[in-house]
């Protein structure tokens, strides 16, 4: 594949070398400028120490680029597993079955296909909705990247999407520490949490100590949310993170409104034994249905002098 897409591109004297070996596997002499880790680092057991190997493998003043599945950006993802698990769970349906697929269509065809994506949604059901590498252990976050890249000589340069303020109104002259910057980012990262977990753009407002504490409940409910819908013998359980709701109220934006409402709709429904209300109960949120969150990040960093 990697032979064709260059060919296509009339790029192929460009390929130097091609291995099959895994990452584990591969050994170099030598360092590169540019070494790029796109959409499987998360799911390898031991992903750190991959993770570390990268930024072995760049040479200084240069570049790595990796993707991380976030942990918190998979939220609307998770709640869209956890409602399709529950109705499968009450039809006693195999969650990995044509007719999960099916009832995955009537709950999430028609604001699926308004992205205008390529990819097929029963591949996004695959990968993104039953298959258990989208889930729990399986997520990293931003930050664990951040804090694995500067533990090993690099330093954050650029992420994609662009969320973090860190250099903004900075004159070149004022150049921060390492140190300085993943204080600031890690800062960042707690007053985007919203947008994070939603997609919703909003503007960073200072969050307390106790919300910083509600972000840890948020991952901690994520992690039991896979426990839920990887295993076949496990019934439903879960509840919203305390005081989710109070947050997403407290930004005074009607979007988030909307959203807490149709949040605590669901879940007081998903407690039901009824599959058909809760069906009906997703199919009429006002904002739920239309949000997939930030799944997916770039980050680039670079290897220092």
């Amino acid at each position: 594949r990697l032979i064709k897409l260059f060919n296509r591109r009339r790029l192929q004297k460009q390929i130097f070398q091609l291995t099959s070996q895994t990452i584990e596997q591969y050994k170099s002499n030598i360092q590169y400028d540019f070494v790029i880790a796109e959409g499987f680092l998360n799911t390898l057991k031991k992903r750190d120490k991959a993770l570390i190997k990268i930024c072995d493998l760049i040479q200084p003043g240069g570049f790595g680029i990796v993707t991380v599945d976030d942990r918190y950006g998979c939220f609307v993802e998770c709640i869209k597993q956890i409602t399709l698990k529950r109705i499968c769970e009450l039809m006693e349906i195999n969650f990995h079955s044509q007719e999960s697929f099916k009832i995955a269509k009537i709950l999430f065809e028609r604001e699926y296909l308004k992205l205008k994506t390529p990819r097929p949604i029963v591949t996004w059901w695959k990968d993104a909705i039953v298959s258990p590498y989208n889930t729990g252990k399986f997520l990293w976050t931003f930050m664990d990247i951040i804090d694995i890249i500067t533990n090993n000589n690099c330093e954050f340069w650029a992420s994609s999407p662009n969320w973090t303020s860190i250099d903004k109104y900075q004159w070149y002259k004022n150049t921060k520490t390492v140190d300085d910057r993943v204080f600031s980012l890690r800062k960042d990262f707690n007053n985007s949490i919203l947008y994070f977990l939603t997609g919703i753009n909003n503007e960073q407002n200072e969050l307390n100590e106790y919300d910083n504490k509600l972000i840890k409940k948020i991952s901690i409910f994520i992690d039991k949310a896979a426990e839920y819908t990887t295993s076949d013998n496990m019934s439903y359980t879960l509840s919203l993170p305390d005081d989710l709701i109070k947050l997403l109220r407290s930004q005074n934006n009607i979007l988030f409104n909307s959203l807490s409402d149709d949040l605590e709709n669901l879940f007081s429904n998903l407690s039901n034994n009824d599959p058909n209300n809760i069906i009906d109960t997703y199919l009429n949120t006002d904002i739920l249905k239309s949000l997939w969150g930030n799944t997916m990040f770039f980050i680039a960093f670079k290897k220092n002098l």
